[in-house]
């Protein structure tokens, strides 16, 4: 991570921001490279695909979105991550 952006993140924060992510990323990737650069503690939210340690050590990933049984109805955006509801919930909840 450049560090400027670092700094940028840590002055946000600083100043009370309330910092989320929205990711068609993973949890594993998002928070591994947050905690390395100390920032995991800046973001009070991380909305991404799910991540968990099987029992021989693999790494599997996760839909946000079921894909099966939750259709978010967006041609735009794969069926796993469509960001617009999400954004949606925050704009109509008092949590942005």
């Amino acid at each position: 991570m450049h560090p400027q952006v670092a700094a940028a993140i840590k002055s946000a924060h600083a100043s009370g921001c309330d910092l989320k992510i929205i990711s068609d990323a993973n949890q594993f990737f998002i928070e591994s490279i947050l905690e390395c650069c100390g920032l995991l503690v800046c973001f009070s939210q991380i909305i991404t695909n799910p991540t968990s340690v099987d029992g021989d050590g693999r790494l599997r990933i996760f839909p946000y979105h079921d894909p099966v049984s939750s259709s978010h109805g967006c041609n735009l955006c794969p069926s796993n991550m469509c960001k617009g509801p999400v954004i949606d919930q925050f704009l109509a909840s008092s949590c942005f």
